[in-house]
């Protein structure tokens, strides 16, 4: 620090495992075993941020360094190798920052004088905390984060600071609507925080809505839950500076060890090696997490999946009983009807499949299974009581896949308006290229999915070319009816007049059946209500008629 610097704000020192650890290290067993050292360029915002970070209670190990480059920004490397395991960084509580700053009866944490303690009552604890961030920021050198805050980005690669014309990329993707949704729900934090602050005499209170969105941002990519420092609160959103710093990777393997009102401290459980990245893991998040928190993505993420809203008709839900459960899977799949987020999981998925008696279903969320079982049975007048629910019987089960395997084709067809295949092999920028990585992802996860269901369909489905059939198969009232229709034409028109007029259903304007095996992933031909029945019944009393 130059003698024209200003001293950074103290806080109280807080001595750590880790420090006594940096106080007792043996340079020689190091050189003994060969090791080598690397240095990385220095960078004064860096070394600035360790310095006020050391001298206010954390602690760093003597082998790392924390660097900058354009493309990973702030992040840490390894100096000299590190065993496993090592304690990598130590951060005390009196350097955190979160909406607890505000609160004078909380002694675990630096207490500020802000005029936002004015709203302490009014306005919501993570609103508060992104609004601190927002005021330390403005404060400059003043700020006793100031080191820290100087480190932070200005911007971010995440989907709300896309470009339109990288948005764009994400268009048929789920993340479209998570982002409107993000986006209408920071506004409104903002207006309504605005609305308080203006209640309590801060009309000029440094912030604005995109300062807000930068905050959110930064407490959505880079903070911890607090659970760990604080167990008998409510979990929030808190900031460990210097410990933010070091980057996502699945493969790390790392302890996140809490001391209750005291300090984080980080271990990695892994070797590293001089010049490697150091690296933190913020536990299994498939690549829509990742975008849309962090700004980047994984190609060939082995813990990807593919969310399906499943909205439950209101007719079904007295239903969704444990006793009315189908096809052995378990009670506990299905506990949480009232959230709708449901996942596709491919084969070999870490997270492992759902319990089902089907194999092609293991893939498919047990709700959505279920869900889909009730509607089979409510179209076609069955009560639930009066089927086995392990065994409804292959007409249910073909439904049941049936309706499954339009809604995948339809987010298949979605994902893939501009194929991955006729995609540009390069993109104008990293956002573009993260997007259409996740795209990739998502399109895979459904793809196998679609193929699974199919194939199970394939193996029951009615072949046109063998007729009569040579093997058990399922025959739908539309297959049924486009037979009728090719064989005996005339009465085909017959037929389909008089059932439509006295049965309210319309088989005229169904689809033409295609050659050979049917997809029934386009399946768009007769509803399966309850009027199936009685066509098939109709439908044979006029077969034998006419064979005999």
């Amino acid at each position: 620090m130059s003698a024209e610097q200003k001293p950074y704000p103290q806080l109280p020192s807080t001595k750590c495992a880790l420090s006594t650890l940096c106080d007792v290290v043996d340079e020689s067993r190091l050189w003994n075993k060969g090791q080598k050292c690397v240095h990385f360029e220095s960078n004064p915002q860096a070394e600035n941020l360790v310095k006020w970070f050391t001298e206010n209670g954390g602690c760093v190990h003597p082998h790392v360094q924390l660097v900058h480059d354009d493309s990973r920004g702030f992040h840490v490397r390894a100096t000299r190798t590190l065993d496993s395991p090592t304690a990598v960084v130590s951060c005390p509580l009196k350097l955190t920052l979160s909406h607890l700053n505000l609160d004078p009866n909380q002694t675990a944490v630096k207490h500020i004088d802000s005029p936002l303690q004015k709203c302490l009552q009014t306005i919501p604890s993570h609103v508060l905390a992104n609004l601190l961030l927002i005021e330390q920021r403005a404060l400059g050198e003043a700020s006793p984060w100031f080191p820290y805050i100087a480190c932070l980005p200005e911007t971010f690669n995440t989907p709300l600071y896309f470009s339109v014309d990288d948005i764009k990329c994400l268009d048929g993707t789920n993340l479209i609507q998570a982002v409107s949704d993000r986006r209408e729900l920071w506004i409104q934090e903002w207006t309504d925080a605005y609305t308080a602050l203006e209640k309590a005499g801060l009309n000029d209170f440094p912030c604005d809505s995109l300062s807000y969105k930068w905050a959110a941002t930064v407490m959505t990519s880079r903070a911890f839950i607090s659970a760990g420092v604080f167990p008998d609160m409510p979990p929030f959103s808190i900031l460990f500076p210097v410990v933010d710093s070091l980057n996502h990777a699945i493969q790390a393997k790392v302890d996140w060890e809490f001391e209750p009102l005291k300090l984080f401290t980080l271990k990695t459980l892994y070797d590293i090696y001089p010049g490697d990245e150091v690296l933190n893991n913020y536990a299994p998040k498939q690549n829509a997490e990742l975008l849309m928190g962090y700004g980047f993505c994984i190609p060939d993420h082995p813990y990807e999946q593919f969310e399906v809203t499943v909205q439950v008709p209101a007719a079904i839900r007295p239903l969704l009983e444990s006793s009315k459960i189908p096809f052995d899977m378990p009670a506990c799949s299905i506990r949480n009807t009232d959230s709708n987020r449901q996942f596709f999981r491919m084969r070999d998925h870490p997270f492992g499949r759902y319990e089902n008696l089907i194999p092609c279903l293991r893939g498919v969320p047990p709700l959505l299974v279920f869900v889909s079982y009730l509607i089979a049975l409510h179209r076609r007048g069955i009560s639930p009581e009066a089927v086995s629910v392990a065994h409804p019987g292959a007409r249910i089960v073909v439904a049941v896949v049936q309706q499954i395997i339009t809604g995948v084709k339809a987010s298949f067809d979605r994902l893939t308006k501009n194929h991955p295949e006729h995609l540009p092999k390069t993109f104008e920028n990293q956002n573009q290229k993260y997007a259409n990585m996740y795209r990739i992802g998502q399109v895979k996860v459904v793809d196998a999915i679609h193929s699974e269901l199919n194939e199970f369909m394939n193996t029951v489905a009615f072949d046109k070319g063998t007729v009569p059939p040579t093997r058990p198969v399922i025959i739908t009232t539309t297959e049924a009816l486009a037979l009728l229709k090719e064989e005996l034409p005339d009465h085909y028109d017959d037929f389909t007049e008089r059932v439509s007029d006295a049965l309210d259903v319309d088989l005229i304007n169904m689809e033409e059946m295609s050659s050979g095996r049917y997809n029934f992933a386009g399946l768009d031909g007769i509803p399966e209500n309850d009027c199936e029945d009685m066509i098939w019944i109709l439908w044979l009393i006029v077969g034998y008629a006419l064979t005999m």
